[in-house]
């Protein structure tokens, strides 16, 4: 978990982010449900732009939640 935890914040930063938008009890609740790369970068995104964390998961999960 703290290899994902650590790689996820790094991909942040890979993109110009000085802080990651996920606090690591949000990545740890990604790694739990399984949420690749792709998508937690996704929901970080939206966080960092206002959206709460629960609507951000929603949004990029399309409405559904594992």
């Amino acid at each position: 978990m703290n290899d994902y935890i650590t790689d996820a914040q790094k991909e942040f930063a890979k993109y110009g982010f000085i802080a990651c938008p996920l606090t690591p009890e949000n990545l740890k609740e990604l790694y739990h449900a399984k949420i690749d790369y792709n998508t937690v970068y996704g929901i970080g995104c939206d966080v960092n732009a206002g959206v709460t964390f629960l609507n951000a998961v929603l949004a990029n999960l399309g409405g559904r939640v594992k």
